[in-house]
């Protein structure tokens, strides 16, 4: 080979490697290699909190003259307030006796009536008893229903069927007179959300059984006492 021939080829070398050297260059700065690719739009997951919300009023008052075989006024009521989750609402009545000592003839001679021996009634149209226990005479009812949601009203529910108890026409002066410990009655309200207990329905049968449940009912309330 020439001398010009080996001129010609080192020369090319070199442009080779030049080229070679700016391609590299070009790639590490930005490139020019397009690769395909693509995306999607976003999607945001928003989480709002959950809520149940519940009222227990009265306008009749909590204090109240027993005169025998007369009605008394009273209605207590719940309220489920419009955006609670759907539940199961609890209403608890204790009734604590009277205890009566007769002081004109023996001052030790104590007795405790159920509360029922002066006063009845009875519970609203919608509840369902769930238990009930007496302990000491202070009998102790518990019912239940189940409320669903509504974003838009208040749902109301009374209590005590008519408003109204009903004092014992048995009753005498005596048993007045001698009245140490009045009897009362304490209504409480409780919710708790329906989500979680439900009732336990039998494959291949479309509604839960009344002891279904009256089951997922005592489960959530013994959550709540």
């Amino acid at each position: 080979m020439s001398k010009k021939s080996r001129r010609v080829a080192k020369a090319r070398r070199a442009l080779l490697t030049l080229s070679l050297v700016l391609v590299t260059m070009v790639v590490a700065v930005g490139g020019t290699i397009a690769w395909l690719t693509d995306s999607t739009s976003e999607i945001t997951n928003t989480f709002t909190p959950s809520t149940i919300d519940i009222d227990l009023a009265e306008t009749t008052g909590t204090s109240y003259k027993m005169v025998p075989g007369s009605s008394i006024e009273k209605d207590p009521e719940v309220t489920v307030v419009k955006g609670s989750e759907k539940s199961w609402v609890f209403v608890e009545l204790v009734e604590n006796p009277g205890i009566e000592t007769d002081t004109t003839t023996d001052p030790d001679t104590v007795t405790t009536k159920l509360f029922t021996n002066y006063l009845t009634y009875s519970i609203a149209d919608g509840w369902t008893l769930l238990s009930e226990s007496t302990n000491a005479n202070v009998a102790t009812k518990v019912y239940y229903r189940v409320v669903g949601a509504d974003t838009v009203n208040d749902q109301k529910f009374d209590v005590i069927e008519g408003d109204t108890l009903t004092v014992e026409s048995g009753l005498t002066k005596s048993n007045m007179d001698n009245l140490t410990t009045n009897p009362s009655l304490v209504v409480t309200a409780y919710a708790i959300q329906y989500d979680g207990f439900e009732p336990e329905v039998t494959e291949g049968v479309a509604e839960a059984t009344a002891a279904q449940i009256e089951a997922a009912a005592q489960k959530a309330w013994g959550e709540i006492k």
